[in-house]
């Protein structure tokens, strides 16, 4: 059990003992609220000494912890709750920004591909190449459409290559 599976077991707990004395407070009110007339002399008697006595003044301060405690948990699941929603937040913009810089590379590599010399074709393909092979950088699905747009260019430098001999020398 981690300690946040026993935080919480403790918190359980006292909230489950605040909601036992809540309702026993609720049951006392409401039996006083129905009691007739001849009967508030009595209860007189002895409620208005018992809450002058310690023994009340600690009951009181037990609602009062257990209180605070509640609240205290209900904070901390709503700070912890924030910051798991933040995280991913964050996690979902950092892997946003990672592809849209994959992509500006990809865009920089295909335009340098088109620039014509044979230098420039080899590093763009290099580029690519490595690109694709980056798992962190690229997802699946980029890696096989860089790759595949890649083998296309090849081909056609191929196909522009058997067509022009003149060019490469």
């Amino acid at each position: 059990m981690d300690e946040h599976e026993e935080a919480a077991r403790i918190l359980g707990r006292a909230l489950s003992l605040l909601v036992v004395l809540s309702l026993v407070a609720v049951a006392v009110a409401a039996v006083m609220a129905v009691l007739p007339a001849p009967f508030w002399p009595w209860v007189g008697s002895w409620l208005i000494p018992w809450a002058q006595t310690p023994g009340f003044a600690g009951a009181a301060a037990l609602v009062g912890g257990l209180a605070a405690v509640g609240a205290a948990w209900i904070a901390y699941r709503g700070a912890r709750r924030q910051a798991i929603e933040t995280r991913r937040k964050t996690d979902r913009d950092a892997a946003a920004a990672r592809k849209q810089e994959t992509w500006k590379r990809a865009q920089w590599a295909f335009d340098l591909m088109h620039s014509g010399d044979s230098l420039s074709r080899e590093i763009a393909l290099t580029t690519l190449t490595a690109l694709v092979e980056d798992g962190e950088l690229t997802d699946e699905a980029d890696g096989r459409l860089i790759a595949r747009v890649a083998t296309i260019s090849v081909s056609n430098w191929a196909a522009d290559a058997q067509d022009s001999p003149d060019e490469e020398e």
